[in-house]
């Protein structure tokens, strides 16, 4: 995959959407009101004069530490103070030699009234670099009612801002409006005919699930999404070459939307997929996201190394970088920081310059991709058969295996698969336990069940995986046998490899096996649960 040729609305654009329909805090609230009302208009009214370069009068109203200089200067702890009053005056006055701002269109009334009402409240100024998080709605988490629905906020948020829904949309309207939402193509007449003719209350609902398991589903989600990632099949700039792999990544965008991907899963490959699953195909062909964006050809190739030029080159494609993966994943522009402290975001300049620096060693070249199996490079014969429990003589006693990972394994899948060795090559399915249960621990420390058949007998799978979905990274998987699998007088339990896969692709971890016991010798070994193979070869 050439690098430099080249992932629903994400969480944070979603979040920005929502936050306005559950509404902003009140005007006046204290550094709210300061933030949405009073700084905007100190910077684009006041700041063209009054700027820490060359302030005019001394007076700096481009940064909190300027406005909050000028405030403890003056002595203004309300809209009494005579400083104050005489702020307030200036900036309604008709008179020309003291009038501010002294040229253009003059503060409206409700501009004057929020800085009134700031100078009421104290005329505080909260320091965004520090208390950032504290003090902006934006950033504020959304407080919302327990079991609410997306519909019950958006109903709340409707009612309170008077607004009156529209009336339903007739069978046709309906059809059309969420065939393009979720495909971006019309219904075709069969479709309109089918569901207009669909008696059954779960119509629209039965709808709805067609058109997410359409492949046309994933390939309207990704225009958004490689909208946001500003992808492009060539370099832009001047000679605007070719990237003739840049479609390996747009298709890894419509196949993750397509296959549900789990979203942390989404957003970790696309950032580190490479660092996080090195041979994993699909994980380093999202990293693409990267590379997604415009690439200066000629800054970056044929400019002699050691110039300006390329170092200015370099440093812009990093912030082009940042830039990309911050607006996308967190509503943030903080490309503002790379110049000066951001006026309205809690970004000062230093932490843009350590943002930027997780982004400087990367690069943009060719480079090649694992195997499109993903698997472990070995071929032949598989020279182990698995993990195998002591014998037991009857089938109640329990025995475990755990698998645990040295770091947390990203992916949507668990395999399981079962036994088939040389000496039963008849017996597929060997060892597999009648009834068992899976318990996945999570990097975050919870445990879940993901498959309890520990009640009724569980359907020998033979020569077939056992497949469980994974929804979060994990750290270990248990596997308990509580009814042990009849060998020929006597029973055991026995796997023959456990891994965690990605859409498919083996993700490779480094990992220990540990156990109830277990018998090491000839081709059964606590480590042969977890090295690529199973009872037959290169596992499949």
């Amino acid at each position: 995959m050439k690098q430099s040729a080249t992932v629903p609305v994400t969480i944070a654009a979603f979040m920005v959407f929502l936050l306005p329909l559950l509404g902003r805090p009140a005007a006046g609230q204290g550094n709210n009101h300061f933030e949405e009302h009073v700084r905007p208009l100190l910077v684009t009214r006041c700041a063209t004069c009054h700027r820490a370069a060359n302030p005019v009068a001394g007076i700096d109203f481009s940064s909190s530490a300027g406005i909050r200089k000028y405030i403890t200067s003056k002595g203004i702890r309300s809209s009494n103070d005579t400083a104050a009053r005489t702020l307030i005056h200036r900036v309604t006055t008709a008179f020309e030699d003291i009038k501010m701002p002294p040229s253009g269109e003059r503060l409206s009334k409700t501009e004057v009234d929020n800085i009134q009402k700031w100078l009421d409240s104290g005329a505080k100024v909260p320091d965004t670099r520090r208390t950032g998080s504290d003090t902006l709605w934006s950033l504020q988490p959304i407080k919302v009612r327990s079991g609410d629905s997306i519909d019950a906020i958006v109903s709340r948020a409707r009612t309170r801002q008077g607004l009156l829904a529209s009336r339903p949309a007739d069978k046709l309207t309906l059809l059309r409006r969420v065939s393009f939402d979720l495909t971006g193509l019309p219904p075709s007449p069969k479709a309109i005919l089918a569901f207009q003719r669909n008696p059954s209350p779960r119509a629209y609902q039965q709808l709805i699930e067609q058109l997410l398991a359409s492949k046309g589903y994933g390939e309207q989600q990704a225009r958004y999404w490689l909208d946001v990632t500003h992808f492009g099949e060539s370099h832009g700039f001047d000679k605007d070459k070719r990237r003739d792999d840049a479609h390996l990544y747009k298709h890894w965008v419509i196949s993750a939307f397509n296959n549900d991907l789990p979203v942390d899963t989404f957003v970790l490959h696309q950032l580190a997929g490479d660092v996080i699953a090195p041979t994993n195909r699909s994980a380093v062909i999202a990293t693409g996201f990267l590379a997604a964006g415009p690439w200066d050809f000629v800054g970056q190739v044929e400019l002699p190394e050691g110039v300006v030029e390329k170092a200015k080159t370099r440093n812009l494609d990093r912030d082009d970088i940042l830039t990309s993966t911050m607006q996308t994943f967190t509503g943030l522009s903080v490309q503002c920081a790379r110049c000066h402290d951001h006026k309205f975001d809690p970004i000062p300049q230093r932490d843009y310059y350590a943002l930027q620096s997780v982004f400087a060693g990367v690069e943009r070249t060719s480079r090649s991709l694992p195997t499109a199996s993903g698997r472990n490079a070995n071929a032949g014969p598989s020279p182990t058969n698995g993990w195998h429990s002591a014998i037991e003589t009857t089938p109640s006693v329990q025995h475990w295996v755990q698998v645990n990972y040295e770091m947390p394994v990203v992916g949507t899948d668990l395999r399981i698969t079962p036994a088939r060795p040389t000496d039963f090559q008849d017996t597929p399915g060997f060892g597999f336990p009648q009834r068992f249960r899976i318990d996945v621990t999570h990097a975050d420390g919870t445990v879940t069940c993901a498959l309890d058949s520990t009640e009724r007998d569980y359907e020998n799978p033979g020569a077939n995986p056992v497949i469980v979905r994974l929804n979060k990274p994990i750290s270990s998987v248990k596997i308990t046998a509580t009814k042990l699998w009849k060998r020929t007088s006597d029973y055991v339990f026995a796997l023959a490899e456990v891994e965690v896969m990605d859409q498919g692709q083996r993700c490779e971890a480094r990992a220990t096996v540990t156990s109830s016991s277990s018998i090491e010798q000839g081709r059964w070994a606590r480590t042969a649960l977890v090295d690529g193979f199973d009872s037959r070869g290169t596992v499949v």
